[in-house]
């Protein structure tokens, strides 16, 4: 890696925390660019559901460590007994998924818990057309892997799913708290029970956030753009 980026004419990364990273190893902070990936085509925003109980809330992940979905489980049993009603739908595969499946047995939430397995691209937007918030519970897994800014978040801030995330990683990124969303530790749940209740009753603040999340996909996540600013730097790398 370390060759590569001395020899590299730019070096391009999709957050800030990456290029923070590659700074951090001493190279020039004008070679380093921070260019977003993006949405080919931005989906109409649906409408806030009037009535949001129960609230419905999705995941879309790898079943893998540093997406925290253990941690995610726990937030699950926790607004079960604070009688907060709710569906949860979690999206995706991996190696942890039947681990998972019987965390959720021993917690009492597999009635309230659906695993829906790996779902094709077109499935997934349909999840976000009946989810009313999207949870992401993301964390540094033992082996220091963490995820960047997943392309879920950004999608369903664009098409008007709440978001609510854990700090880890590059998720705050786009998630500010209290302007595009929410952010919460996962080891307190009761932090996600209060955020799940107002994003639950509060409209106006629901909306707020719903509005200016759409505003951040817009001026960051449109891949067309993006591309069009990747595309000037290979030039200029390319230009004798």
């Amino acid at each position: 890696l370390t060759d590569k980026l001395q020899h590299a004419a730019f070096i391009h990364t999709s957050t800030e925390m990456g290029r923070s990273a590659l700074i951090a190893r001493g190279l020039a902070a004008d070679k380093v660019f921070c260019i977003r990936r993006g949405l080919d085509r931005l989906p109409a925003m649906k409408p806030l559901r009037a009535s949001r109980a129960p609230l419905r809330l999705v995941c879309i992940n790898r079943f893998v460590a540093k997406k925290g979905l253990d941690h995610q489980l726990r937030i699950y049993a926790a607004l079960r007994s604070a009688g907060v009603a709710f569906a949860a739908r979690i999206v995706g595969d991996g190696p942890l998924r039947p681990e998972l499946e019987r965390l959720a047995g021993r917690l009492e939430v597999a009635a309230d818990v659906t695993f829906t397995g790996h779902l094709a691209q077109h499935e997934v937007w349909n999840q976000l057309a009946w989810a009313d918030v999207l949870l992401h519970t993301g964390v540094i897994a033992p082996s220091g892997d963490r995820d960047g800014l997943p392309n879920v978040i950004p999608e369903a801030m664009a098409v008007g799913v709440l978001v609510i995330t854990s700090p880890a990683a590059a998720t705050t990124e786009a998630v500010l708290h209290g302007v595009t969303g929410l952010v919460a530790p996962v080891d307190a749940p009761d932090a996600w029970i209060g955020a799940l209740r107002r994003l639950a009753t509060d409209d106006a603040f629901a909306e707020k956030l719903r509005v200016a999340g759409r505003a951040w996909v817009e001026e960051n996540y449109d891949a067309h753009k993006n591309a069009a600013r990747l595309r000037a730097h290979m030039l200029r790398a390319l230009a004798p």
